[in-house]
């Protein structure tokens, strides 16, 4: 019978060189130095100068037994991972005039958790020697902190939002096949759908289906492994 633990904390320094430093580029501007006119330079590209590594903090325990001469043994886990400071690609307003459209920033926190099960069985004694093992893991994730935008970032398909898990799947809610043009009919405006078609769930209640009926659909993460 064992007991262990473990702690430790690693840094990430993949966010690529010279990220804090801004460029400078030629413009078709002038300016007016003693009433001459001078072409000048400005700042083309919005950066972070504060930016840093990733950080991430691990800590787990757990028990390991082990019963009759080895042939049976079962380990459990407690574990808890914490990322700090993970860089995002955050959106530059338009309103900036600068050629990049999104700045690395460390903008986001995540912790993943859970508990990891293994038992394998050992037989030795004879010439035909065998064993089996099996293993069970949960996950539980959560973004804790996502400071931009309005605390979520949407990329395509997928919605992440402060407080829930990443990379949730996003779209519309199926409600059915327009079977007749009756249930078109019957159904909120959807721009070119005809009978056959799948039929979206009017969110926000406007009578019209648009991106603004999208929503996150549940979770792209598997729960047990």
């Amino acid at each position: 019978f064992k007991i262990r633990g473990s702690y430790g904390v690693l840094g990430n320094e993949n966010i690529g060189e010279y990220q804090y430093l801004a460029t400078m580029a030629r413009i078709n501007m002038k300016y007016s130095f003693g009433n001459t006119p001078v072409s000048g330079s400005a700042v083309s590209t919005l950066v972070n100068q504060d930016i840093a590594w990733e950080k991430r903090k691990t800590a787990n325990v757990g028990i390991e037994i082990a019963m009759w001469n080895n042939r049976l043994e079962f380990t459990a886990e407690w574990y808890k991972n914490i990322s700090e400071n993970l860089l995002c690609g955050v959106p530059v307003p338009l309103n900036a005039v600068v050629s990049n459209a999104t700045v690395t920033m460390n903008a986001a926190t995540m912790d993943n958790s859970g508990f990891e099960f293994s038992a394998t069985y050992r037989n030795n004694d004879h010439p035909f020697k065998w064993q089996v093992s099996a293993n069970l893991s949960t996950l539980r994730n959560r973004v804790t902190k996502l400071n931009y935008g309005n605390h979520e970032s949407i990329n395509g398909v997928a919605i992440t939002r402060e407080g829930e898990e990443v990379g949730q799947h996003y779209g519309w809610v199926f409600e059915g096949i327009a079977r007749t043009q009756a249930d078109l009919d019957d159904h909120a405006t959807q721009l070119g759908a005809q009978v056959g078609d799948c039929l979206y769930k009017d969110i926000n209640e406007d009578g019209v289906i648009d991106e603004r009926d999208q929503t996150a659909l549940g979770s792209g993460l598997a729960k047990y492994n």
